[in-house]
């Protein structure tokens, strides 16, 4: 049998073997049947939807190895104590990082080779044994080598810390070392846990909150924004071998400093008197997001939630940080479009052809899977838990497969780090229409089409009536808060606040529950929401026609979109630290919803429009010409630096910090220009280098990536500078980036803008034909619990039958008293 050779291939380091689960299917190696990994290619198929045995005939691989695995009872094991080796990367199964229990200590393993064959319609196999040198090299190593499963979970979760430029360059400040020493409690309020010690002055504040409203209360970050001060390290974690967690709020990571002993005796302390308190960031993270079960209690307010499982009611099993992306799966594949695309529908079979050879890297491939794993039920059975514990759990499907696959290449979406749903969903619905575009001449089918309308905003001169139109094709629409209802909320976080800390003076516990109940959170209607979204607003900007310096603008749309996704923006800055508004939405629940009142007016037939470059010039942002913080002049020419070169150096870091100017002069001083004035002509916006460090800062405060880039354009990439640009225009931010803006416009957060005008088109022929109506009904919503976007945790409730049904990654149950005013993105369908 030396001819088996001829099909079988040797796997190298580099090579994907997909032994853990079916490539087309969520059936795994734990199923009864097991999984067959082709030998030739190293495909995963199964046996019960015959996709092993369709891949062997369909491409002439015939020979795979079965494998299946029973898990083994619990023995119990005698205690023994391991040496606890330090954690240096947040990753898993490498060399620093977290070690697993191994396979073989919880599972037995059974294989067997096996060859496909197929009579006429049947398939049919017949078991071999291993005859060829190859074939048990070959074997051998598939059993060795990590899945692709596996391999991409490595490369996921690996985050190992550097070395920054800010490390390096550390200028520390003069300090009172006894004040360092003695202080026990954050300098700004009364926490003694989650400390963190400015490594440029000695500022002792707490850390972040987390989305439970545990951890700390930002002040560490709101000492960084004020004092541009980068370095902090978490008092705790400081070990006697000058180990500990250090961040650098300039690179947004935690970093190594080699110095990090040096700097801290500096500042009064001794490591070798230091004992490690608190767990590291590494720890904590891999506590969290390696726990067996995520996401394990089916209690809400005390009350047991009833567990429901079916075709359409299948969990999606947190891969760590993968929330975002459950939550908008769920609510996709509960949409007729989707569903049909492709679960219901069949692709072509010169289409199906095309996927069938490597599954696992196909879009269309992954989206069936996806589809069929949710809704066929197949994978959504109640079974009761060990130790009689009188619950029960519904099984779940792990999306690892199509998660790497969507994430590939992808800065964000390729880690295991939280990410945005809304980005998420968003640029899932615009992989899809790419990636439909390919089949352009085959009956449409694409079902991102069903979000799409048209948005238009409206500009006119208050004095001579004149008028530009700006039509753009759209998938979400984005609300803001009024600032009525934001004042009202700042009140509230007041008043919370001085309670708080009168509490705390009595020394009594605080308790946040029992104050809420107490205090009723700021509501706002959907009605005023979508009433501010088309509010005229007045803006400056001067008419070439009459010279008038005010504009009208407002915003409408022309169609209307089968399913209405709207995202509702509760993040702003307060205290320069991104913060959550707590604001309550009301909304009709099981009412239509009639949103004729947003649809565009008919222009009046008398009404002049402006050619079209007729205000291409006076929309230009007109630019000023930075000057230079005279704080900082000051304080670099007590350093002794000349006045000039005092200057420059403010002007070229944006007048950040002294201590970013003074870093910057020592970089420098040898620069054979370094006496030449600065020369803001040289610093054309376009000449900016968009720093990904700053625009992620941006858009964990909730705005798009193109509106930070746009903000920090205008403000010559001075982070401050923007954040206040940001906040000052979020209401005509669109506007502003339409007159910057020429033919060629950018696909962005809030609008997407196709390449050619196809979609618009069709969108507008589609309604010309009839003029389709306005109203609507909820059907889902995604709720979001955390400080920002990128943060705390995603769950969505979608109306099932008359039920509203709770999907918390792999639970699935009923919630009759769902939390309606508190999503982040809602779905309406058309009724």
């Amino acid at each position: 049998m030396d001819y088996i050779s001829d099909y079988i291939n040797l796997p190298n380091s580099n090579t994907q073997i997909y032994k853990e689960e079916c490539t087309e299917c969520f059936d795994t190696i734990d199923s009864e049947k097991g999984i067959d990994v082709c030998l030739t290619c190293f495909n995963g198929g199964c046996y019960t939807h015959n996709h092993s045995a369709r891949h062997a005939i369909e491409y002439s691989h015939p020979f795979v190895l079965n494998i299946r695995r029973i898990k083994k009872e619990k023995e119990e094991k005698e205690e023994k104590e391991e040496k606890e080796e330090k954690i240096t990367k947040v990753a898993i199964g490498i060399e620093g990082g977290f070690q697993e229990e191994k396979d073989e200590e919880k599972y037995e393993y059974f294989y067997a080779i096996r060859q496909w064959n197929k009579d006429g319609e049947n398939y049919s196999y017949q078991e071999i044994e291993e005859t060829s040198e190859k074939l048990k090299k070959t074997i051998e190593s598939i059993k060795n080598f990590n899945s692709a499963t596996k391999q991409e979970e490595i490369k996921e979760w690996e985050a190992q810390k550097f070395t920054c430029k800010h490390c390096e360059g550390l200028v520390q400040l003069e300090v009172n070392q006894d004040l360092i020493r003695n202080s026990k409690h954050c300098m700004e309020c009364n926490l003694d846990h989650n400390l963190w010690l400015c490594l440029t002055c000695g500022h002792i504040a707490c850390g972040r909150r987390n989305y439970d409203g545990s951890g700390g209360n930002e002040h560490a970050v709101l000492h960084y924004r004020q004092s541009g001060h980068p370095l902090v390290v978490k008092i705790g974690t400081i070990t006697p071998d000058g180990d500990a967690d250090v961040h650098c709020y300039a690179c947004d990571a935690e970093v190594i400093d080699k110095n990090l002993p040096l700097h801290l005796i500096h500042l009064g302390i001794d490591v070798s008197d230091q004992k490690k308190t608190e767990k590291s960031i590494a720890e904590m993270e891999l506590e969290q997001n390696l726990a067996l079960d995520f996401e394990n209690t089916l209690i809400k307010d005390g009350k047991k939630l009833t567990p429901i499982s079916g075709p359409g009611l299948t969990g999606l099993r947190n891969l760590g940080n993968s929330c975002y992306m459950a939550s908008s799966l769920q609510v996709l594949f509960s949409f007729n479009p989707f569903i049909t695309r492709y679960y219901s529908g069949k692709l072509s079979k010169r289409e199906n052809k095309q996927i069938l050879i490597n599954p696992a890297d196909d879009f269309g491939a992954q989206m069936r899977k996806i589809a069929h794993g949710l809704l066929s039920g197949e994978y959504s059975t109640q079974i009761v838990l060990e130790d009689q514990k009188p619950e029960k759990e519904l099984t779940s499907i792990s999306p690892r497969m199509f998660k790497s696959l969507i994430g590939k290449n992808h800065p964000e979406f390729s880690t295991m780090l939280q990410q945005d749903s809304l980005d998420f969903l968003l640029y899932l619905l615009d992989q899809t229409k790419k990636q439909e575009n390919k089949y352009k001449n085959q009956e449409k089918a694409d079902p991102s089409i069903s979000f799409n309308f048209t948005h238009q905003s409206k500009l006119q001169c208050n004095k001579c009536k004149r008028a530009k139109y700006q039509k753009l094709s759209s998938i979400h629409l984005p609300l803001n808060i009024p600032e009525y209802v934001v004042d009202k909320e700042e009140e509230y976080q007041i008043s919370r606040e001085n309670a708080k800390n009168e509490t705390q003076k009595k020394e009594e516990k605080w308790n946040e529950e029992e104050w809420k109940k107490q205090n009723k959170i700021p509501e706002v209607s959907l009605k005023e929401l979508l009433d501010n979204f088309i509010a005229v607003d007045t803006v400056e900007l001067r008419c070439p026609i009459c010279g008038d310096s005010f504009y009208s603008k407002s915003s409408s749309l022309i169609t209307f979109p089968e399913i209405l996704i709207v995202s509702i923006n509760k993040f702003r800055l307060r205290k320069w630290v991104p913060h959550k508004m707590d604001i309550n939405i009301n909304l009709p629940v099981d009412e239509e919803i009639d949103l004729e009142f947003l649809r565009a007016k008919t222009p009046p037939e008398n009404e002049q429009l402006f050619e079209e470059d007729e205000l291409g010039n006076e929309m230009k942002l007109t630019e000023k010409i930075p000057v230079a913080d005279e704080n900082i002049v000051s304080q670099l020419e007590l350093f002794g630096f000349p006045k000039n070169r005092a200057e420059k150096a403010a002007l070229t870091t944006q007048n950040a910090s002294t201590e970013i100017a003074l870093n910057w002069l020592l970089e420098h001083q040898d620069d054979p220009d370094i006496d030449v004035p600065f020369s803001f002509k040289e610093k054309q916006k376009d000449d900016f280098v968009d720093d990904p460090i700053i625009i992620e800062q941006l858009t964990s405060m909730g705005f798009s990536k193109e509106q930070s880039i746009f903000a920090l354009r205008q403000t010559q990439n001075n982070p401050d500078r923007a954040v206040d640009y940001l906040f000052n225009h979020q209401d005509d931010i669109e506007m502003l980036m339409i007159q910057e803006s020429t033919k060629k416009q950018e696909k962005s957060q809030d609008d997407v803008v196709f390449d050619d005008d196809e979609n618009l088109c069709e969108i507008e022929n589609e309604n010309d034909k009839e003029k389709k109506h306005a109203k609507f009904v909820l059907s889902s919503f995604i709720v979001h619990m955390g400080s920002t976007p990128q943060s705390g945790h995603y769950v969505a409730y979608i109306k099932k039958n008359d039920k509203w049904i709770l999907f918390n990654d792999s639970k699935v149950v009923i919630d009759d008293d769902p939390y309606f005013g508190t999503g982040y993105i809602y779905f309406f369908k058309r009724i």
